[in-house]
């Protein structure tokens, strides 16, 4: 049997890219706003203590989202739940382009956050779908390296040049919504 990537079949493979690559998206959405700090602190856009609120405000909301994610996440379509996590926090990263004040940072870093937490859960269940054991852990091993590219991203985020980035995400979102779509549906 020829193996894709380690897979056994071209779907299986697409599946793991498509998860790899909306997985690798809330990543970098997650990055922007660490790299934006330095500048947000050096021109007096915010006190120290209202930038660390709006960190704490994403951390919470993702925090108190993967709980929920994962229990709506088993009655709910995978493919939707990923699909509008991605796009809503790629919408959420645009929006935070283009403002500076305190109030939409902190409202708009915290539903970044929401919307983030409602992709790691289906990708999971999405895996248990499509693999056997041997590839869930083949699956598992390769999503949990998926960080090291993004690392050199995340100096480089600045507002104005991720604009284009997240755009891009906005695409790998539709082709994700468009062609994961489970074999199996519990």
């Amino acid at each position: 049997m020829t193996k894709y990537l380690g897979y056994n079949s071209k779907r299986e493979r697409n599946i793991f890219l498509l998860c790899f690559l909306a997985y690798s998206a809330t990543y970098v959405c997650r990055l922007n706003y660490s790299s934006i700090i330095p500048e947000l602190s050096s021109h007096g856009v915010l006190s120290e203590s209202k930038i660390a609120s709006v960190s704490s405000a994403f951390f919470i909301c993702y925090g108190l989202g993967q709980i929920v994610s994962g229990i709506i996440g088993d009655k709910l379509n995978t493919r939707y739940m990923i699909f509008f996590g991605v796009f809503l926090s790629s919408i959420s990263n645009i929006i935070l382009c283009f403002f500076n004040s305190y109030p939409v940072l902190i409202i708009f870093w915290a539903l970044n956050g929401l919307f983030q937490s409602l992709v790691w859960s289906p990708i999971l269940k999405l895996a248990s779908l499509e693999y056997d054991a041997k590839m869930c852990d083949r699956f598992g091993m390769q999503m949990s390296g998926q960080q090291l590219p993004q690392m050199g991203i995340g100096p480089f985020g600045c507002r104005h040049c991720d604009f284009a980035l997240h755009l891009y995400f906005h695409t790998a979102a539709s082709h994700l919504f468009r062609y994961a779509r489970p074999r199996k549906v519990k």
